[in-house]
């Protein structure tokens, strides 16, 4: 996982050095405000929480799509967020 989350955290990079704003729109953890990355897919999609309230059951959920951009999901109802990341992965 820690190498998984490497290449990952390269290619974020190597995208945000392009001045890529625009597929990333959000700062990372540990900046405040910053995207939570909390997994990974086979289609090489990246998840994220995105601490957006005071209360994590309201944080919204963020996927960047390899080579597509950040698609960022605020339309889920509170509730357990593991449960829907967990809905994210199936």
């Amino acid at each position: 996982m820690r190498e998984t989350h490497g290449v990952f955290a390269a290619r974020r990079d190597r995208a945000l050095g392009r001045g890529d704003t625009e597929h990333i729109p959000y700062p990372f953890d540990p900046e405040p405000g910053g995207l939570i990355s909390w997994g990974y897919d086979y289609s090489g999609d990246e998840h994220f929480f995105l601490p957006c309230d005071p209360d994590p059951e309201r944080w919204k959920i963020v996927t960047m799509a390899h080579g597509e951009g950040c698609e960022t999901f605020d339309d889920l109802a509170p509730g357990d967020r593991a449960e829907d990341a967990g809905a994210f992965l199936r």
